[in-house]
């Protein structure tokens, strides 16, 4: 009876978290519940893999790639290290990670279509990694009989710092941010930490008509020019910064641990809306030519 009544509890919780979030819009309230269920589904989901364990993460990934394992969790360490240096996170819990082995069981795992792939993705709690092994430039990573080159190649390219900021924020707030935000935040503590940004020729900011403030705010996912989205969103993040300061940025975190609503908080800490802060920002753009 252990097996059905465990799948009860993990239903419930997952259930309880995506109705009461969905049809009373009480994302904050719900999402420690919603998190706590997927864990515990992908804890069952993936009860065949091994489990390997560091100080700070619990790694699901398959038998044959220990050795991979064990410089994935070093790697996420040195990360955790950093990032906690300005950034406060749980201390009762161990981090979640599934190492897939490669893009087909990734793929299959989130239900998308062939050629739709991440490296990295942040959901529910868990951090779901793709193996070196299958990224599209995976002649160019050192072999893991080299495994100080192979964790310094992980470490400034892969996805882990980026995905750990996704949980700090969804730790600390409860998924009370909009996904332009958290996507500025993620890249900005990618650049912080591991000096890494996004550019390609179609996500130079000057060169492109950038968007305005409803389309990042209420459709950033199904954007057309998903590189420009995310570089206008790191950029713009990176122009409140610097131009308001840090001080700025952590009131609003605190606004929104408190449950305000973004667009409520967010005018109280700059005194004016998103959209006139963005068009502020998209003047200074097109003038200095900035990337």
């Amino acid at each position: 009876m252990k097996q059905p009544r465990f799948w009860l509890v993990v239903f419930f919780l997952f259930v309880v978290g995506s109705w009461a979030s969905s049809l009373f819009n009480l994302e904050t309230l719900a999402q420690p519940v919603f998190r706590e269920g997927n864990q515990m589904m992908e804890n069952w989901r993936f009860r065949y893999m091994e489990r390997t364990e560091s100080e700070n993460f619990s790694l699901l990934h398959p038998g044959e790639r220990r050795e991979e394992a064990a410089a994935v969790l070093d790697v996420a360490e040195r990360i955790y290290t950093q990032l906690t240096a300005d950034y406060a996170l749980p201390q009762d819990q161990l981090i979640t990670i599934v190492l897939f082995p490669d893009r087909t069981s990734m793929q299959e795992r989130f239900g998308w279509h062939y050629g739709q792939s991440a490296t990295g993705v942040y959901y529910g709690g868990v951090i779901y990694l793709l193996s070196p092994d299958d990224w599209s430039n995976a002649a160019a990573i050192p072999p893991l009989s080299d495994i100080n080159a192979w964790k310094q190649y992980f470490y400034r390219q892969g996805p882990l710092a980026h995905e750990l900021a996704h949980y700090y924020l969804d730790q600390m707030a409860n998924g009370n941010f909009p996904r332009w935000y958290t996507e500025g935040f993620a890249q900005w503590i990618e650049y912080e930490l591991i000096g890494y940004e996004w550019l390609e020729p179609h996500n130079v900011l000057h060169e492109e008509p950038l968007y305005d403030y409803d389309q990042l705010s209420r459709s950033f996912d199904q954007l057309h020019n998903q590189a420009l989205a995310y570089r206008q969103s790191f950029m713009w993040y990176r122009y409140l910064l610097e131009e308001y300061g840090e001080e700025k940025m952590d009131e609003l975190h605190a606004l929104m641990r408190r449950r305000w609503p973004f667009s409520t908080a967010w005018k109280a800490v700059y005194g004016q809306t998103e959209a006139k802060l963005l068009n502020e920002w998209k003047q200074k753009v097109k003038s200095e030519e900035i990337r």
